[in-house]
């Protein structure tokens, strides 16, 4: 436990501590806005999705191999000089919005990885 710091003096009075949190060992989730313009792809990038497919479809499940696949497109026609993809998007929204995808659907559902050298895969 992190003792609590004191707050600010008000004038005339004794600083009060501060409460106390238990936040040791937590992940500080604040570092995602270290990253505005990231977040603002990915905003822009599922504001699209939900027009085009339907709000939070991806949370249906998407195997891994086709998340893989949309992520190396948007990324090898990002790396050869294309900024916006076909629906007028940029390219840099199709990359943070897969790759966070992927790291969701790796922990929501490990049923859909289609990976190759899966052990799930090599039955």
């Amino acid at each position: 436990m992190t003792k609590p710091k004191s707050a600010r003096p008000t004038e005339g009075k004794a600083p009060q501590p501060l409460a106390m949190r238990f936040n040791e060992g937590k992940p500080k989730l604040s570092y995602l806005l270290d990253f505005p313009h990231a977040m603002q792809y990915h905003a822009n990038q599922s504001e699209a999705g939900a027009k085009k497919y339907a709000l939070l479809n991806w949370r249906k499940g998407l195997p891994r191999r086709a998340i893989i696949d949309s992520l190396l497109r948007h990324l090898t026609a990002y790396a050869a000089g294309e900024e916006i993809d076909a629906d007028g998007l940029p390219h840099l929204g199709g990359i943070v919005w897969n790759a966070m995808v992927l790291a969701e659907m790796h922990h929501r559902c490990p049923h859909l990885d289609d990976r190759l050298g899966n052990i799930n895969n090599d039955k």
